[in-house]
């Protein structure tokens, strides 16, 4: 294949969806978050749960994200975990082993 086919097909393949609601599969969404710009608590907390975290890491994580953006959401572990059961309400899929949390899946 020549080297212009190939990357026509990785554009392709990593067209991104507009919106959260507009993804069919897991690969929609961690694209569609990955291409978010990093402006918003929420969409980095998404990022984050794409690898694997404990609540406490997490909570670490966001106390210097929402210094940089002047922001005071997800301050407990029990924030995240309420945000967590949120997103299963809308088709996510996540793994919490070891208290750790990860995204691992869409369900539509």
């Amino acid at each position: 294949m020549s080297k212009k086919k190939e990357v026509k097909t990785k554009k392709a393949e990593e067209k991104v969806v507009k919106s959260i609601g507009k993804c069919e599969t897991f690969k929609d969404l961690e694209t569609y978050l990955k291409a978010q710009s990093e402006d918003k608590v929420t969409t980095i907390l998404d990022k984050n749960l794409l690898q694997p975290h404990s609540y406490d890491e997490l909570v670490k994580l966001m106390e210097k994200e929402n210094e940089r953006l002047g922001s005071k959401d997800f301050k407990t572990p029990s924030r995240i975990k309420a945000h967590v059961k949120h997103r299963e309400t809308q088709g996510w899929v996540f793994d919490a082993k070891n208290d750790k949390v990860q995204l691992v899946g869409l369900q539509k």
